[in-house]
């Protein structure tokens, strides 16, 4: 698929994962193809790790360093490696443990706010609560991406990881330019522009639009980690250019 996508001119394939199974194979594979993005879903230190995730935290960090290993010895900077933590109760204490633990090893790391099974922000700070008391926008991400699952059905976001937004047409029926085009798709956009949901739907309760208007902000901290709080996520790195940010 990396390859496919890097041969239809996208180079900034990027994915997540688990990271349990990678191989030299599928390593090579994604730095030969693509200038995007490698992250790794590691949330929290071992004991956090195996009690959330319940998977084998050894054989992730050992695949992160190998990955990592692998870009040194092919001397590139892209694509760029991350690790990412959703918040799901890890103390404060242990994610400052998790940067500083790897935001020497990695571009950057990631700590994301957690969204509940009604994709209400289920972490939220004053900062997030202060926004959302503002009232409800216009989500725009139909405007800006749609959701594919494996087998082909649209969903209106990534984040409903149940399906409980797909769409009447899937791939088997139409090109993603006929769906994104289309009627439906249309009808979305209607609806989200109006702000006015049937009250069982997943986007009346959501609060993952908030993302794109929170106020970003930059700092840094004593030992000169560069640190980015945009959207729902806050980024920490000693190379910011990574990022896109001057150093």
């Amino acid at each position: 698929m990396v390859e496919y996508a890097s041969s239809k001119g996208v180079e900034a394939v990027s994915f997540n994962t688990n990271g349990i199974l990678l191989t030299p194979e599928v390593a090579d594979c994604f730095m030969n193809h693509s200038k995007g993005v490698m992250t790794f879903s590691v949330d929290g230190l071992e004991d956090s790790y195996k009690k959330i995730r319940k998977s084998n935290y050894g054989k992730v960090t050992k695949n992160i360093e190998f990955f990592l290993q692998r870009r040194n010895e092919k001397e590139l900077f892209k694509p760029n490696i991350s690790v990412n933590l959703v918040k799901c109760g890890q103390s404060d204490e242990e994610i400052r443990e998790y940067i500083n633990h790897w935001v020497a090893k990695v571009d950057y790391v990631t700590i994301t706010e957690r969204l509940d099974e009604n994709l209400k922000i289920a972490t939220k700070d004053e900062f997030i609560s202060k926004e959302l008391e503002k009232g409800r926008r216009v989500c725009l991400w139909p405007w800006r991406y749609m959701a594919v699952y494996w087998d082909g059905r649209i969903a209106l976001c990534c984040h409903d990881l149940a399906g409980k937004t797909v769409l009447k047409t899937s791939l088997k029926e139409k090109s993603l330019a006929e769906i994104w085009n289309g009627d439906e798709f249309k009808s979305i956009r209607k609806q989200h522009r109006a702000m006015k949901f049937p009250a069982d739907h997943l986007c009346a309760s959501c609060e993952a639009w908030i993302s794109p208007y929170l106020p970003s902000q930059l700092s840094k901290t004593e030992d000169g980690t560069t640190v980015w709080r945009k959207g729902l996520s806050t980024y920490y790195t000693q190379k910011p250019e990574s990022l896109g940010l001057q150093s």
